[in-house]
Parts: C-alpha cells; sequence; structure tokens
C-alpha cells in the first residue's frame, strides 16, 4: 500500500512539472518593436531587411508586408528569427 502512494505521489509531482510543456504564457498584449525599416524609410534597391526586437516566450513572429498602392499583401510568413531579408 505504501509503494502504492509513493507511486501516485511521483505521479502527481511529475503531472505537476510537465505543466509548463502544456501552458503558455500570453504575450498577445506585448509589442514588437521594430529596429528596421523605420517608418517613412525609402527603400533604394528591391531588397529589404526586415529586424525586431524578439519578446520573451515568442518562438515564432509572423512578418507581413502590405503593398498601399494596390491594398494587396504581398508577404505572409512565419519566422523563427528576429530578422529576415526579402526581395520585394
Amino acid at each position: 500500500m505504501k509503494k502504492l502512494h509513493k507511486l501516485l505521489y511521483l505521479f502527481v509531482a511529475l503531472g505537476f512539472m510537465a505543466c509548463d510543456d502544456i501552458l503558455e504564457e500570453d504575450i498577445s498584449s506585448d509589442e514588437v518593436n521594430v529596429r528596421s525599416p523605420l517608418e517613412g524609410a525609402v527603400l533604394t534597391s528591391n531588397q529589404a531587411t526586415f529586424s525586431w526586437n524578439g519578446l520573451d516566450g515568442a518562438d515564432n513572429y509572423r512578418l507581413q508586408v502590405n503593398d498601399d498602392a494596390n491594398n494587396q499583401l504581398q508577404v505572409d510568413t512565419l519566422v523563427a528569427a528576429t530578422a529576415l531579408t526579402l526581395n520585394l
């Protein structure tokens, strides 16, 4: 009977430690700070490097580039890094 209780306590303890892998921190209200290109920047080539400060708890970042002239989405990608160079 004592072995059963010890096993039960072990499984409960392991269950609490495994919750970190299941539960995620809510970072939806956190803001990403853009490092480049800054708003209003004029690019002289067709290559642009986008970079931003990372957030604690973020594994991936969604980068979307919109063409204001056509109101059309040009790029929609998911990246793990905090910088991405694109040919536009």
